[in-house]
Formats: structure tokens, C-alpha cells, sequence
């Protein structure tokens, strides 16, 4: 197989990707042409997107196919810039991140503000989030259908709401709820979030549902399943 003349190089290290990098750069084109400055940026192509809607659904993965980028995808984490993960960028990375600023940073959005306080939108935007549940929380279902039949029901599709917060499980008989929790939404280590808000915590989630008189299990969606099993087991067992 051919490898690549420049894999493994970078601007800083060699002179013709630098020379290259600066033509690209000064062009007219990449001045007048790119991101923002681009004619069509915004803008939608009806050819393209007719092209594209005749397309969809003709090509689709195999069983296989999908079976092998599952195996691929286990264990592997989504990257996202934290504190942590800065430590093990390069020199251009960790510049391109301290310089970097989003084009709408500081600055107030009014359409964006009028459509999120609309009733309407938010009820659909709650529909579409839960449209189904997520790969943690179907495999922590199985867990509970198999091993506590008719005991736990699935609501993280909005039907039940406590004070503002939709849990993920409820107990048929008792007062007790089971929330899934990722990472990188929850966890303060593991987090793309500058900071997480107390009533999204661990702790917080826990005394949210208290207040109700709930009694809250937390299981992590990187937990092995039989730690979640032992988890549920030993909060079956807990008295409301």
C-alpha cells in the first residue's frame, strides 16, 4: 500500500507543506470563498437536495457491516476538549483551542431567543430528544426486564414529569426511580461542560427526586453490566 509523502508532517516541521499552507492561505479564493465570505453559505441547493432525497435510503449498511463498526465503536470514547485531554495535545492543537473563538460568542442571537421561549418548539424539541431511548438506557432495560419482570417501566419518553425532570425509570410499586447517566453530561471529571449545574449532579439528581419522595438510583453509561445488575439488586432491597 502507497504511504503518503507528507503523513506525519506538519507546517512547522516541513517547508513544502508551509509553502502550501501559506498559497492556500493568500489565495483569492480561500479570501472570498470560505466559511462566511462564501456566496452560498447559508443557503440551500434545491438540485442538491432534490438529488439527495432521491437518494436516501438506497444506500444502507449490511448487518455485517454494522456489526463491525459496533465492534469498532466499543470502548472507544467521543473526543471532546477538556482540561485532561489538553495535556496530550500538540503545540498547534493547544494554540488553535486558546485562540479559537466561536463566531457568535458574546454576542446575543434574538431569533434563536424568540423560537427556544416558544411553547410549541419546546414541545416538539422534547419529542424529538425523546423519541426513543439511548443505547445505555435500552441496555438497561434488558437488565431489568430479564431479571425483575413487570417491576420497572420505561418513561424517558416524557410521561412522567417531577418537578421539571424526567427520569428515565420508575418502580410499578414502590416509589423508586433508576436515571442513566453519560460521562460527559454528568460526570465533573469527565465533562466537556465549563461546569455542571447542581440539579444535574449525581447529588443533585438524588435530592431533586427526594423532594418527591423518591428514592434515586444512579448507573453510569460506562458500568459494565453486572455492576449495574449488582447496583439494581442492592437498590431493590432499599425500603422506600
Amino acid at each position: 500500500m502507497r504511504t503518503s509523502w507528507n503523513k506525519g508532517l506538519t507546517k512547522e516541521t516541513n517547508e513544502k507543506l508551509r509553502k502550501i499552507g501559506e498559497k492556500i492561505s493568500n489565495s483569492e479564493y480561500h479570501k472570498n470563498c470560505s466559511g462566511l465570505n462564501n456566496p452560498n453559505y447559508g443557503k440551500k441547493n434545491p438540485e442538491l437536495s432534490e438529488r439527495n432525497r432521491a437518494r436516501k435510503g438506497i444506500f444502507k449498511h449490511t448487518k455485517e457491516t454494522k456489526l463491525k463498526i459496533k465492534e469498532k465503536l466499543i470502548g472507544r470514547k467521543t473526543y471532546i476538549v477538556t482540561e485532561k485531554s489538553r495535556e496530550n495535545m500538540s503545540k498547534s492543537q493547544k494554540e488553535y483551542f486558546k485562540n479559537h473563538k466561536s463566531h457568535w460568542e458574546g454576542k446575543k442571537r434574538p431569533e434563536l431567543t424568540q423560537r427556544n421561549n416558544n411553547p410549541e418548539f419546546r414541545k416538539k424539541l422534547l419529542k424529538a430528544l425523546m423519541k426513543k431511548p439511548t443505547l445505555p438506557e435500552q441496555k438497561v432495560n434488558i437488565i431489568l426486564q430479564q431479571n425483575f419482570p413487570n417491576n420497572w417501566k420505561y418513561v424517558g419518553n416524557g410521561e412522567v414529569i417531577l418537578g421539571g425532570k424526567c427520569p428515565d425509570f420508575i418502580n410499578n410499586g414502590e416509589k423508586k426511580i433508576i436515571e442513566v447517566f453519560g460521562r460527559v453530561f454528568h460526570d465533573p471529571q469527565q465533562t466537556f461542560k465549563k461546569v455542571i449545574p447542581f440539579h444535574q449532579t449525581e447529588k443533585g439528581t438524588i435530592d431533586h427526586y427526594k423532594k418527591y419522595g423518591y428514592n434515586c438510583l444512579i448507573i453510569w453509561d460506562d458500568e459494565q453490566e453486572e455492576k449495574m445488575l449488582e447496583k439494581i439488586n442492592i437498590f431493590q432491597k432499599v425500603k422506600p
